[in-house]
């Protein structure tokens, strides 16, 4: 199977953090370490995001799914 790869971002490392585990409760898992740069005198946290394509059904809305009744 081929592999999916994402960037995610975040200017604080809280709120990267949140978004890593977001990812991985869908499935996707880290690939390498935290990037971290300084643009404009603050830090950017980059993290490489990868999962195999198929693993888990995400349509393009990011994982909402609509009720219908």
């Amino acid at each position: 199977m081929n592999k999916e790869y994402k960037l995610i971002q975040a200017v604080n490392i809280d709120d990267i953090e949140v978004e890593i585990n977001e990812y991985a409760g869908r499935g996707w898992n880290p690939n390498g370490s935290l990037s971290t740069q300084v643009i404009n005198g603050k830090p950017v946290y980059t993290q490489v995001m990868v999962r195999e394509k198929g693993d888990i059904n995400e349509s393009p809305d990011n994982g909402k799914q609509l009720l219908h009744g």
